[in-house]
């Protein structure tokens, strides 16, 4: 495993709005809502009145699907409501990532990694990765059995770059980048 400068592509311009709406949306996309209850119009049945309004000495009721009965509706539960996630256009999309690269080169923190032909170990990667934090790789997909060595590292999370979020290259401390996985994101960032 052997370093190499970062590509010209990580030196687009980054907006920090664009930034931030590309975290956001890919956040609320994530979300997964379950919880959701049924409120009074959308129980089943309870279409007539239960009994007349006047003269039986009971309490007036108007549906059997009331909130105060059992097998009513709830009132005021939890709703799985469709929130507005919001939408990013492909180009702002792309611009985004390519900004987020840059943001990690112009900080520094932004590295290429050439792996020779053996796969390393989980020994050789600790040993490499030692001291690191928050570290996210990146590998092509012919380098996925890289990952394997890995994923037992507590501060290292590896991933496809074909798989790869604005969200995670803006929460990684460190971003180390295959040789091979950089065609694929270059093309993933072209605005074209």
């Amino acid at each position: 495993m052997e370093t190499m400068p970062a590509p010209d592509f990580c030196r687009a311009p980054a907006s920090a709005h664009l930034l931030a709406q590309a975290v956001l949306i890919g956040r609320r996309r994530q979300r997964i809502r379950r919880a959701h209850t049924k409120d009074r119009s959308e129980v089943r049945g309870g279409g007539r009145k239960p009994w007349r309004q006047k003269g039986t000495g009971r309490a007036r009721h108007g549906s059997r699907r009331s909130p105060l009965w059992v097998g009513g509706g709830v009132t005021f539960g939890p709703r799985a409501r469709h929130e507005q996630t919001g939408t990013i256009t492909r180009g702002a999309a792309r611009r985004a990532l390519a900004g987020a690269l840059t943001a990690q080169t112009q900080a520094g923190r932004l590295h290429v990694i050439k792996f020779g032909e053996k796969i390393p170990t989980l020994r050789e990667a600790a040993r490499f990765f030692q001291g690191e934090h928050g570290v996210l790789l990146l590998v092509a997909p012919e380098h996925l059995l890289v990952l394997r060595a890995v994923r037992n590292l507590a501060r290292v999370r590896g991933m496809g770059a074909q798989r790869v979020s604005v969200h995670d290259l803006v929460g990684a401390r460190q971003v180390w980048i295959d040789e091979s996985a950089l065609a694929m994101l270059e093309a993933r960032c072209r605005i074209s």
